[in-house]
């Protein structure tokens, strides 16, 4: 009888699976109904070494501040050994989403794309572990599927192929340490073992310098002899002026502190702005404060002083009242408190009406004046000194008393004016003859100042009768009557 053995075929198809074939055929080939059993199994093949598919990622791992943003990894793909073609890949981006957040694929290689993760509401949960890495619970997915077994395209013969970047940020803005991004090939061609890359991605505690700007410099005015407040208005804002942000915390100007002192002595004071941020990151910037003496003292002067004329060239400023009137000013400086105080009086103070400038003087060299008067008048009534005279009778009723005899009877003499004073009486119209009568003297300077002196006036008739002689008189001369 011909007995036929069992045949087998081997084939290679396109995911690269052995499909063994046992058949078993009937012994006598004459009889088709002698049939005895026709048994088909198939068998996976899988050859001693698999060839691979394999993912390689750049960077391989990132180091960068806490709260990074914009983290791209770029995935390309290639097979072991180079150049296979395979229906496709399925790859899945696994990670942690306490501290990654995922932003986008951007695909690079699109040939036969059937799926892919685009915005971050399409992430879904890795609820079933597929990365064998616990502390990953979110993944986003790419896929490329080939019915004919040809991808890549032959044409895209360059390897290893670039087939997407994929854009993380951190997802806490301080949270620092490492977390994986795994990157697997979740549904991959029959055959094939895979190459799985991970990044590690460390983020480092923040290190990065919070930045400070100081306001402009400021000049203010002293207050007083130690300076100027802090709390001074200008002094005040300057104070808050300063502006701070951190790349983790954000605008933190409110943090701000400075060194200022309560008051800002006179002169220039560097204030130091610091700014530490929630990581114990500080910075510091300066700016000046100066405080400026420009107010001049504030000279007080005494009152108007009239005081009486010493002489007709007026009063020496010696003379005690004066004296004490110049020494009397006072000023006080808002910095230096009581200063000295000078005048421009003259040395003689003339009559009439002098100004008297007081005027003083701060460290700074500012100045403050005030002004007072000095009256020196004619107080002082002249001198006179009256003496008794007789004056000839110039009539039978006496006679009258003429400026020479005033003049006569008197002696005058003014402090101001000297001689040069109006001297009158108040003696009557006429003076009886032979008797002494008492006249009284007023000696009236320029200033109307009086003084008085009374002496007596005495008419006497001295004088001879006088005879005149009638032309061609007849003169009888009576003896006896003579006799």
């Amino acid at each position: 009888s011909d007995v036929f053995t069992g045949g087998e075929r081997r084939f290679m198809d396109t995911h690269c699976l052995w499909i063994h074939i046992n058949v078993a055929l009937p012994v006598n080939r004459r009889s088709a109904c002698a049939l005895l059993a026709l048994v088909v199994s198939f068998t996976l093949y899988q050859p001693a070494t698999a060839d691979s598919q394999d993912l390689t990622t750049s960077p391989t791992s990132f180091s960068v501040d806490a709260g990074s943003t914009g983290l791209e990894v770029t995935v390309s793909y290639d097979t072991t050994p180079t150049g296979l073609q395979t229906t496709g890949a399925g790859i899945s981006v696994f990670y942690d989403s306490a501290y990654l957040t995922f932003v986008s694929f951007a695909v690079t290689y699109d040939e036969d794309l059937t799926q892919a993760t685009r915005t971050p509401d399409s992430v879904v949960a890795d609820s079933a572990n597929l990365d064998d890495n616990s502390a990953t619970d979110k993944r986003a997915i790419i896929a490329y599927t080939s019915f004919t077994g040809a991808w890549p395209d032959e044409d895209d013969s360059d390897r290893p192929l670039e087939l997407f970047k994929v854009t993380f940020d951190a997802a806490s803005a301080s949270w620092a340490g490492e977390t994986p991004i795994n990157f697997v090939i979740t549904s991959g061609a029959a055959g094939y073992t895979a190459t799985n890359p991970s990044v590690t991605v460390e983020f480092l505690p923040d290190q990065v310098l919070p930045e400070i700007t100081a306001p402009t410099a400021i000049s203010v005015e002293a207050e007083g002899s130690t300076g100027t407040a802090a709390t001074n208005t200008t002094i005040a804002a300057f104070l808050a002026g300063a502006t701070a942000s951190d790349n983790i915390d954000g605008d933190v100007s409110a943090n701000v502190t400075t060194d200022a002192p309560t008051t800002f002595a006179v002169g220039a004071t560097t204030v130091t702005f610091t700014i530490l941020d929630s990581s114990s990151n500080s910075a510091t910037a300066t700016a000046t404060v100066t405080v400026v003496d420009t107010t001049g003292p504030i000279v007080s002067a005494p009152a108007a002083l009239t005081v009486a004329a010493t002489d007709a060239s007026g009063t020496a400023a010696t003379d005690t009242s004066i004296a004490s009137y110049l020494t009397s000013g006072t000023a006080l400086d808002l910095v230096n408190g009581e200063v000295a105080v000078t005048t421009n009086a003259p040395s003689v103070f003339p009559l009439g009406s002098t100004t008297v400038t007081f005027s003083a003087s701060d460290s700074t060299g500012n100045g403050g004046s005030a002004t007072s008067t000095v009256t020196v008048s004619d107080q002082t009534a002249p001198s006179i000194a009256a003496t008794a005279i007789t004056i000839e009778a110039t009539s039978a009723s006496g006679a009258s008393l003429t400026a020479a005899n005033i003049t006569a009877a008197t002696t005058v003499s003014d402090n101001v004016d000297g001689t040069s004073v109006t001297v009158t009486s108040d003696a009557a119209a006429t003076l009886p003859l032979d008797v002494a009568t008492t006249v009284t003297y007023t000696a009236t300077d320029s200033a109307s100042n009086a003084g008085t002196a009374s002496a007596t006036v005495t008419v006497e008739d001295t004088t001879a009768p006088v005879i005149t002689v009638a032309e061609r008189a007849v003169v009888t001369l009576d003896v006896a009557a003579v006799v």
